[in-house]
Order: structure tokens, then C-alpha cells, then sequence
């Protein structure tokens, strides 16, 4: 996951990418490519991968989710849960599993019924290898980072504020105040949760 923008240095000001566009899907698919080739290769585990993988063209799905929800909803699943949570399994008994799935875009549950060592190889392909992180930080949000996050807060705060200036005062009021979808009460502002 990627900002739609970025911080530059030489005028201490956020730049935000066009709304259609922030990087071009070929190039990013070939870096990709790369990146995952050397970190294989690190990692001393380049001798289990059919090296034409490396040869076919890979695609990175690249699309704007809009405002942040999307986004924070789908990864939370990837960050804070495991592959299979335990309630979908239904029964495990006599060397296989049992276990309840949605298709996507469909409500109905289906089951289905697996070898054991079939499911747990594919239950160990979501575990990540010795040494990797299911998340890291860069850029301005790396810890490190040598621009305040809240610099870029700002910025990013009076570019809206530049945007909306032209609306009426009640306008901007309302948006500034956002409300719980619950119960109506105002929201307040308490902390923020920074990486380490």
C-alpha cells in the first residue's frame, strides 16, 4: 500500500499524485519481480523456485481505493488474522478436515473436505518464512524518518483546506466535525498510534 503522494524535501510540501494515476503498472510489475528474485536469492531459497518465473512477465494490480477505509478493512484481515480461523473448521477426524468457505461475490456457505497434509500445506503457504515482516514502514511513515509525521499531517491538512476554502463556511464546519455513525456524538481526537 502506497500513499497518493509524497513529501519533498526541497520545498517541505505535500505532493499529491494525480487521482488516476502514481505509478506506471509495467515498471512496478518488473521491480517487483526483481525485488522478490533477490530476496529469494538472500534468503537461500532461489534453488526451490522454477526459474521461468522469473522469465514470464508478472502484473501488480494497481488501483486507487479512494479513501482509506477500503484498504485498512482488507489488509486488517492479512495483518491480525491467521489463514483459517478456528469456527470454519468443522470437524477434523479420520486423517482429513472439514471446513466451511464463501465464494466471493456469495453468501451461501460451502464446505469442503481436505487430506490433512493437503490443508496444512496449504494452511503453511500464509505462514511467513524465518526473518520476514507482515508489515514494514517507509518513507515518511518509517520510524527513522528524518520529516515529522505530523508535518505531513499538516501539509496534507491545509492542501485540503486550500481545496474546500471555496466552499461555504458552514461546509467546511460540518466536514471538520465528523460524527459516530451510531449515535450521532461528535468525534473527538485522542492519540495516534505510531510505528516502532
Amino acid at each position: 500500500m502506497v500513499a497518493g503522494g509524497a513529501w519533498y524535501k526541497d520545498n517541505n510540501a505535500w505532493h499529491p499524485s494525480r487521482p488516476d494515476f502514481y505509478v506506471p503498472n509495467i515498471v512496478l510489475s518488473r521491480i517487483c519481480r526483481a525485488k522478490f528474485r533477490d530476496l529469494m536469492r538472500d534468503a537461500g531459497m532461489s534453488r526451490l523456485i522454477d526459474p521461468g518465473i522469473f522469465r514470464d512477465g508478472w502484473n501488480v494490480n494497481i488501483q486507487p481505493v479512494g479513501a482509506a477505509e477500503q484498504s485498512i478493512c482488507y489488509l486488517s484481515h492479512c495483518v491480525f488474522k491467521v489463514a483459517i480461523s478456528d469456527y470454519r473448521i468443522v470437524d477434523a477426524a479420520d486423517g482429513t478436515v472439514a471446513f466451511s468457505y464463501k465464494k466471493p461475490k456469495s453468501r451461501r456457505t460451502r464446505y469442503m473436505v481436505l487430506d490433512a497434509q493437503v490443508f496444512m500445506s496449504r494452511f503453511l503457504q500464509h505462514s511467513l518464512p524465518p526473518g520476514f515482516m507482515k508489515v514494514r514502514y517507509y518513507g515518511f511513515m518509517h520510524a527513522c524518518s528524518s520529516v515529522p509525521l505530523e508535518d505531513v499531517r499538516a501539509s496534507i491538512e491545509m492542501m485540503y483546506f486550500e481545496v474546500t476554502a471555496s466552499e461555504s463556511p458552514r461546509d467546511v464546519r460540518e466536514k471538520s466535525r465528523p460524527s459516530c455513525p451510531d449515535c450521532g456524538a461528535e468525534l473527538k481526537y485522542c492519540c495516534s498510534v505510531l510505528p516502532h
